[in-house]
């Protein structure tokens, strides 16, 4: 597929790393954000693009020849309705593929989406807005797909589009388990009824838990617990930006949730 832009958000302010990004993509457009700015970044893309799709990669991550027209295919012949696309990203290091652990609705449908291997329609951003800067990182995704979920589009997976992962093993990082439990607090207050907050919290502290186990190490409960009841504290935040979902919806991911399904 030849009928395309590159836009490379520098979430930096390294000018060696400038350079040599100029030297290896010259036909790209660079934007410097000038400092870490987490998904403003992305944000800064989707505005600065003059495509109707826009398909998002991290820095470690490629993709083959045909993934473009892959993803133009795909996204050309899905029903209004589907407002994404997300590929099957294959990480390297680890020698599998993750497609099992993003949350699924029905057939190839979609609860959430990976961030650095997802095609968007960029009317989508119109009607569903664009990333919460709030966030910063982590669990942007998640309260991006409920945002279009809520604005009646669906992600559609698809398993043949691969996106190959270059992960770096990394062990416990505290503002990572810190800003992943803020950000579910903020999850749970600006897209679900409050009726459900005592369920959600109680299938956050397992989350919490379970996260520590996998992370190996204790320490990842003090940054995780202080990260979600500092979310609680700054309710006023995700208040300003309410979008409950409907009942129904929230119902079905409620469902899920407590299902063990795609874990």
């Amino acid at each position: 597929w030849k009928n395309y832009e590159i836009i490379l958000v520098v979430n930096s302010g390294s000018s060696s790393r400038v350079r040599a990004l100029a030297g290896l993509y010259p036909e790209a457009r660079i934007i410097l954000m000038g400092r870490n700015a987490g998904v403003a970044g992305y944000n800064r893309g989707i505005t600065e693009s003059r495509a109707p799709y826009v398909f998002f990669l991290d820095e470690d991550c490629e993709v083959e020849k045909k993934t473009l027209s892959q993803i133009v295919r795909a996204l050309e012949s899905i029903p209004k309705t589907v407002g994404a696309v997300a590929g099957n990203v294959f990480n390297i290091r680890q020698k599998r593929y993750f497609y099992h652990r993003i949350p699924r609705g029905q057939g190839n449908t979609l609860f959430t989406f990976p961030g650095g291997a997802t095609a968007f329609k960029k009317e989508v951003f119109a009607k569903a807005g664009l990333f919460d800067e709030d966030f910063f990182l982590w669990l942007h995704e998640d309260d991006m797909a409920l945002g279009l979920l809520g604005n009646g589009y669906h992600i559609e997976f698809h398993k043949d589009i691969v996106i190959r992962h270059h992960d770096q093993e990394a062990g416990f990082r505290p503002r990572q388990a810190y800003l992943i439990f803020r950000n579910k607090s903020w999850l749970n207050i600006k897209h679900f009824s409050f009726f459900w907050l005592p369920i959600l919290m109680l299938r956050d502290i397992f989350w919490i838990f379970s996260y520590s186990y996998y992370k190996t190490t204790p320490a990842v409960l003090w940054h995780a617990f202080l990260g979600y009841i500092r979310g609680y504290m700054t309710l006023t935040i995700p208040l300003r930006k309410r979008k409950m979902l409907s009942w129904a919806l929230q119902t079905q991911l409620l469902r899920h949730y407590f299902s063990y399904r795609n874990r």
